[in-house]
């Protein structure tokens, strides 16, 4: 019975919120103030939140750009210039935008090279570089400013492919953002003291 009331007066807020934002009349009570400054401070906080993500992100997506020209020039491929590019767009989409570069890249590499030990050459480097991207660098960096659960980030890549296709790829990260940041403001955590 707690959770419905607490439920209720969520979407409540929401309400309240969004109507303060939206209406032009003047506040006719103090509360609605108090409504649109939430509001503000939502939408401040999640503006804040994913220009922080997107910028380290292109950042880091730039340096697995780089690096990937390395390893077609390594490797002996054709047009780095396009491998960089596609391993920057890709890395956006989490877990499976490096699992295209690497099917394209054995994929190229079959074609291009005589033997199979040759076409694996950049695979196994450009698996070996998001690897060390994906789990050390990109969590460290990232997660000083901001804590995704993987599971959750996960589930919002399945569903917003599965809604949106590969729109929905791109925009799952950022979408999961904005969703946590208006939860946390939802549901402020209750302050938690130590019995005297």
């Amino acid at each position: 019975m707690v959770l419905a009331d607490e439920r209720a007066d969520a979407v409540f807020r929401v309400e309240r919120i969004a109507e303060a934002a939206i209406t032009d009349e003047p506040a006719d009570r103090p509360d609605d103030f108090r409504l649109a400054d939430e509001w503000d401070r939502i939408v401040n906080e999640v503006e804040q939140e994913l220009t922080g993500y997107l910028s380290l992100v292109t950042i880091i997506n730039i340096l697995v750009g780089v690096g990937a020209a390395i390893i077609a020039w390594f490797a002996g491929l054709p047009n780095i210039a396009v491998w960089a590019v596609l391993a920057f767009v890709l890395n956006y989409i989490p877990y499976i935008g490096p699992l295209i570069m690497n099917v394209a890249l054995f994929a190229v590499g079959v074609i291009t090279f005589p033997s199979l030990g040759e076409a694996l050459i950049a695979p196994v480097f450009f698996v070996t570089m998001t690897t060390l991207e994906g789990h050390f660098i990109t969590p460290a960096i990232v997660g000083r400013r901001l804590t995704l659960n993987p599971l959750n980030v996960f589930l919002a890549l399945v569903f917003w492919t599965w809604l949106w296709g590969p729109v929905g790829a791109f925009l799952a990260v950022p979408l999961l953002i904005t969703a946590l940041v208006a939860l946390r403001h939802l549901y402020p955590k209750a302050e938690v003291s130590l019995p005297e």
